[in-house]
């Protein structure tokens, strides 16, 4: 029998038919599995974001930054404190490393440079229900308020990124406590 004889047959053209579909069918079914699958989204983070004072000595002042994650996503967060040109940093802490300090330009400048700094920390993950500090021993060049400038940024290391978030920022006047008198 010939592929004419069994087409010509008027009960083997539905059959046929049918088994087309099925064949079709069962070829998209094996496509969508080896498909990825849909990335489901991730909700977005909720922090707590913010600039605490100590004062620790004569013209010193600890800055201190809190990254409170009070959601339950996971995020990447870059940290920086802007200092204007009449504050210095003496020292700085992060949870893992030390600042890396830039002028307005981007280039390295020491801690106590008489003008406009960054202090920008390595990214650190964040957990859910964790919070990370951050600080700065602020050092007063004059005896004027100072302004400082904190930003808190979502980042991705690698290729590896958390929940994004929007940058946040928070901004304090801290006043540095006069220099002792010598015989006071």
């Amino acid at each position: 029998m010939n592929a004419r004889a069994i087409l010509g047959n008027r009960w083997l053209r539905p059959a046929t038919a049918g088994l087309l579909t099925l064949a079709v069918g069962l070829v998209a079914a094996a496509c969508e599995a080896t498909a990825e699958p849909l990335a489901t989204p991730t909700p977005a983070p909720e922090l707590r974001f913010e600039i605490q004072t100590e004062e620790i000595g004569p013209s010193r002042t600890d800055v201190i930054l809190l990254v409170t994650n009070i959601g339950l996503t996971d995020v990447l967060v870059e940290t920086s404190l802007t200092l204007p040109e009449n504050a210095g940093s003496d020292r700085d802490y992060s949870p893992t490393t030390r600042a890396k300090i830039t002028n307005a330009g981007g280039r390295e400048v020491g801690g106590r440079a008489p003008e406009i700094k960054t202090l920008t920390w390595v990214p650190e993950r964040l957990r859910a229900g964790v919070t990370l500090r951050w600080e700065s021993a602020l050092r007063c060049l004059v005896q004027e308020p100072v302004r400082v400038s904190a930003r808190l940024t979502s980042v991705e290391v690698g290729n590896v990124r958390e929940a994004h978030f929007d940058d946040m920022t928070k901004d304090a006047e801290v006043t540095c406590p006069p220099p002792r008198r010598p015989g006071s």
